[in-house]
C-alpha cells in the first residue's frame, strides 16, 4: 500500500460539534487545517441527538454563571475540573451566538430575542436553560456544515481512520502529526503538523447493541490520546440513559425517553410488574439507570435486561392529552420508533415500554488544562495535541447533566482551535519523522494479509459482550476482574485475527483497529472502576457495602506505559458555596411535591397536572 505525506498546521480529528468549532476557529486564525472524520462530515452524534442544548438565561432571568457552575459540579459529585466547568458556565451563550451566526434557527423571545427553553429544568439543572429545536439534531448538523464550507479554506478527507500520533521526544513531548487509513483511496496518508485537535467522540460502541449513539464511537479519542502518552480521567463514569428498547433486537439501545419525560406519575416495574421506583421525572440518568441495574442484577428485570416504564398513569384527565403533547412537540421521533418497535398501542401509551439503560456519553476522557492542552502522566503538556467535545475529560466529574454536550462541544472546540492555531515551536527535524512515520506505517501495513483463525468483527463482538457485563451499568469486583482478565484473550485474538490484502475499504482492517481501540478503553474503565469502590454517579458498584468508607472526593486518573494501563488518584477539593445545600433542599422540595400530587384525587391533581405539563410545553398555564 502506497504511502503518502501532506503537511498543515492543524489537524482536527473529527467532525462533529466539537471537530467542526475547532476547525472553524483555526481557519479564522489564519492556520491551514485538515479534518480526518472517518464518517461523513457531520455525521457524529450531534445529529442524530434531540438538539437540545444548555443556553444559559435562556430560562430564567435568575439565572447565572456561578449557579450554572455550582449545577455541574454538584451533579458531578464535586470531582469535576472547576477551572472547566466555569468556562462552560462562561461561555454557553457564546457558543449558541457562534451557532446562531453559522444558521442555527431557535425558537426566540420577541422581546428580549433570547432563545426559549424547555418549561422544566433538564437532569441535574437547577432552573430551565435547555433549548430544544423543530428538527433535532439536524438544525445543528446544518449551521456545522455551514462553519466546516461556506469559506472553502478547511481541507476534509472522510472515510479516514486517524491511527497513531506522531509523538517527539526532542525536548518534551510535542505533536509532529500522524498517520492514517484513507479507505476509499486504498492508502496511508502521512500527515505533518505542528498541532492536533482530538474531537472524535466517545466509545460507546463498546456496549453495542446496548448504546444510542453512532457507530464511530470505537474510543478512538481515548486510545489514541493514551498511546500517545496522554493522561485519562473519569474513565469509570459512563452515562446510560435509563430508558432505551430493550427488544426487539432491531430496535435495541435506541432511546425512548428521560427521566424528565416520564411525567409526574411515570413509574418503574420489575419483571412481575411490581413498582419498583417512582418521581421518576425528578431523577437524573445515572440514578433511574441504578434503580434498573440493580433490579436486573437482584434477579427482578425481565428477560432481556430491563424493566417496564409505565407512563399509563399520565395519561387520565385533560392533562393527558398535554402530557401526550410533549412526546409529539418535543420529542417526535420517541413515539415514531415506539410505535415501529412495540407497536400502536404503545406508541399510544396505552401499556408499558420494556425498556433498558442504553450506553449514551463518557463522562471520562483526556485530561486537560483550561486551554484544552492535553496532559501526560507527569502532568505536563505534550506540545501541540489538544482534545474537544467527549474526547475531553474532567468537565463532567461523575455525572453529566442534560443537554450540555452540545455546548460543550461548541464552547471547548472552538478554544481548542484558536489555541492549537496559535502554537509555534521549532519544527521537528525530517530524520525523526522519517523515522516516526515508518514505524508506524511498517506496524500498520504489516497487518494487511495476515493470516488468523477468526476475523476482527468476532473478537469485537465478544469484547462486547464482556463490557456489557462487566462494566455496563452496574459493576462488582468480580465482574471487573472478570473483564481485565478477559482482555488478555480479546487482545491476543486480535492481533492474531485473519485480515485480507484489500487496500480499498478493508473491513477487516477497519475492525481490527477499532477493537484495539475499543479493548484499551475497556481496560481503562475496568482499571479506573476498581479503584472507585463506591458509587459515584454514573460508576455503581454492586459490592460497595463491602468496602470502608470513602471521602470520594478525588478523580481516578490513568495513563497507558509499555502496554499496561495504571491508575492514580487525583484529589478534588469539595464545593463550599452555599448553593449546593440551596440546590438540595429545592430538589427535595419538588421531590416532595411531585409524591403529594402523585397522592391527589383526580379532580385536584388534573389542574395541577396539566400547570406542570403546559409549563414544560411553553404554553401559559
Amino acid at each position: 500500500m502506497t504511502l503518502q505525506r501532506l503537511h498543515y498546521d492543524v489537524i482536527v480529528v473529527g467532525s462533529g460539534m466539537a471537530g467542526a468549532a475547532a476547525a472553524n476557529q483555526a481557519m479564522k486564525e489564519g492556520a491551514r487545517v485538515l479534518v480526518v472524520s472517518k464518517d461523513p462530515l457531520i455525521c457524529s452524534d450531534t445529529k442524530i441527538s434531540e438538539g437540545i442544548i444548555t443556553v444559559r438565561e435562556s430560562g430564567s432571568e435568575k439565572d447565572t454563571v456561578e449557579e450554572l457552575a455550582n449545577n455541574m459540579q454538584t451533579g458531578g459529585s464535586e470531582i469535576g475540573d472547576t477551572s472547566l466547568s466555569q468556562i462552560f458556565a462562561e461561555n454557553s451563550q457564546d457558543a449558541h451566538k457562534w451557532l446562531s451566526d453559522n444558521g442555527l434557527r431557535s425558537r426566540t423571545d420577541p422581546k428580549t430575542g433570547k432563545p426559549i427553553a424547555l418549561g422544566v429544568p433538564m437532569g441535574g439543572h437547577s432552573l430551565p436553560r435547555s433549548v430544544d429545536h423543530e428538527n433535532g439534531g439536524l438544525d445543528h448538523a446544518q449551521a456545522l456544515l455551514h462553519a466546516l464550507i461556506a469559506e472553502g479554506k478547511i481541507d476534509t478527507i472522510e472515510d479516514a481512520w486517524f491511527l497513531d500520533l506522531y509523538i517527539s521526544n526532542q525536548k518534551n513531548k510535542s505533536i509532529c502529526g500522524g498517520l492514517l487509513y484513507h479507505a476509499t483511496k486504498g492508502t496511508f496518508i502521512s500527515i505533518v503538523a505542528p498541532s492536533v485537535i482530538i474531537a472524535c467522540g466517545g466509545l460507546s460502541t463498546l456496549y453495542y447493541p446496548h448504546t444510542d449513539t453512532m457507530r464511530g464511537n470505537t474510543g478512538d479519542s481515548f486510545a489514541l490520546a493514551a498511546r500517545a502518552g496522554a493522561q485519562l480521567v473519569d474513565m469509570e463514569h459512563i452515562q446510560f440513559i435509563p430508558f432505551a428498547i430493550a427488544t426487539p433486537g432491531s430496535y435495541q439501545g435506541l432511546v425512548i425517553g428521560e427521566p424528565v419525560t416520564t411525567g409526574i406519575l411515570g413509574v418503574l416495574k420489575d419483571k412481575d410488574g411490581n413498582e419498583i421506583a417512582n418521581n421518576l421525572m425528578t431523577m437524573t440518568r445515572a440514578e433511574a439507570s441504578a434503580i434498573i441495574a440493580q433490579a436486573v442484577a437482584a434477579g427482578k428485570g425481565t428477560e432481556n435486561e430491563g424493566c417496564y416504564l409505565d407512563l399509563t398513569p399520565n395519561m387520565i384527565g385533560q392533562s393527558g392529552a398535554l402530557f401526550k403533547r410533549i412526546y409529539s412537540e418535543k420529542f417526535p421521533t420517541v413515539l415514531k420508533t415506539v410505535k415501529k418497535a412495540l407497536g400502536p398501542k404503545a406508541a399510544r401509551i396505552a401499556e408499558a415500554w420494556e425498556v433498558s439503560p442504553s450506553a449514551h456519553y463518557c463522562m471520562g476522557g483526556i485530561r486537560v488544562t483550561s486551554s484544552t492542552e492535553v496532559l501526560d502522566s507527569e502532568q505536563k503538556v505534550i506540545e501541540g495535541l489538544y482534545a474537544a467535545g467527549q474526547a475531553l475529560g474532567g468537565l463532567h466529574g461523575s455525572n453529566r447533566l442534560g443537554s450540555t454536550s452540545l455546548s460543550e462541544g461548541a464552547i471547548f472546540g472552538q478554544i481548542s482551535g484558536k489555541r492549537a492555531a496559535q502554537h509555534h515551536r521549532s519544527s521537528t527535524s525530517n530524520e525523526d519523522i522519517d523515522q516516526l512515520e515508518k514505524k508506524h506505517y511498517d506496524f500498520y501495513s504489516s497487518k494487511l494479509g495476515q493470516q488468523g483463525d477468526t476475523a476482527p468483527i468476532h473478537v469485537q463482538r465478544n469484547l462486547q459482550s464482556l463490557a456489557w457485563t462487566g462494566i455496563g451499568p452496574a459493576r462488582d469486583s468480580a465482574s471487573l476482574n472478570k473483564v481485565l482478565s478477559g482482555l488478555e484473550t480479546v487482545r491476543v485474538s486480535n492481533e492474531n485475527s485473519s485480515i485480507p490484502t484489500d487496500h480499498v475499504w478493508n473491513q477487516s482492517f477497519i475492525d481490527y483497529v477499532e477493537t484495539r481501540n475499543l479493548s484499551l478503553c475497556a481496560e481503562v474503565i475496568a482499571s479506573s472502576a476498581l479503584v472507585r469502590t463506591k458509587s459515584t454517579g454514573a460508576h455503581v458498584r454492586l459490592d460497595e457495602d463491602s468496602f470502608p468508607s470513602d471521602p470520594m472526593n478525588y478523580a481516578v486518573t490513568s495513563f497507558y506505559l509499555d502496554g499496561k494501563v495504571f491508575t492514580a488518584k487525583l484529589e478534588r477539593a469539595l464545593n463550599q458555596s452555599d448553593f449546593k445545600e440551596a440546590q438540595s433542599q429545592l430538589h427535595n422540595q419538588k421531590r416532595d411535591r411531585h409524591s403529594q400530587i402523585a397522592r391527589m384525587p383526580l379532580e385536584q391533581q388534573d389542574p395541577l397536572l396539566c400547570d406542570v405539563y403546559n409549563s414544560f410545553l411553553g404554553d401559559a398555564p
